[in-house]
């Protein structure tokens, strides 16, 4: 077998050194973070689904980005979301779509879970802010049609913590 040579020699070379406490990705293998290991589904704790006061279900399977290396990732390692999926993130005012590779569509709501501004379509390399939003709720272009501003959402979680 030949010998590896030029920037595969380098990644060899390096390819034994971790360059974070998250299971050992190295300059090798950095494609890994981006579907891999640091996917929204692996990375979130609790996960549950985001219903109206009239008990209407919004978002099926939702992600409860609430500690901060899950809100710094986001959706940013996930390939796409399926139908009915979505992710929680609070505290949260503003989202960008910088290094993303799919559309989604953004819910702000206040503490009261009250909806205070609405993205239907946002596409990557745009970003959007909403004054007075407490959480984000992101999800598939389409998955918000019934939602209006000023709807009351909730967050019911179906598993704690403690159940993984």
């Amino acid at each position: 077998m030949a010998r590896p040579t030029g920037l595969r020699r380098r990644m060899v070379k390096f390819a034994k050194w971790p360059i974070c406490g998250l299971g050992g990705e190295t300059p090798a293998c950095n494609h890994r973070l981006m579907g891999g290991r640091l996917r929204v589904d692996r990375i979130c704790r609790r996960t549950g689904r985001v219903v109206t006061d009239d008990g209407v279900v919004v978002v099926a399977r939702c992600h409860v980005a609430d500690r901060p290396l899950a809100r710094l990732i986001g959706l940013l390692g996930t390939p796409a979301l399926a139908d009915g999926e979505g992710v929680w993130i609070a505290p949260c005012h503003s989202v960008h779509m910088f290094g993303m590779r799919q559309s989604i569509a953004c819910l702000f709501v206040d503490r009261d879970g009250v909806v205070c501004d609405m993205r239907l379509r946002l596409d990557p390399g745009t970003h959007a802010t909403a004054r007075g939003a407490w959480a984000a709720i992101e999800a598939r272009p389409g998955s918000f049609d019934g939602v209006r501003v000023g709807d009351r959402l909730r967050l019911v979680v179906d598993m704690s913590p403690t159940d993984r």
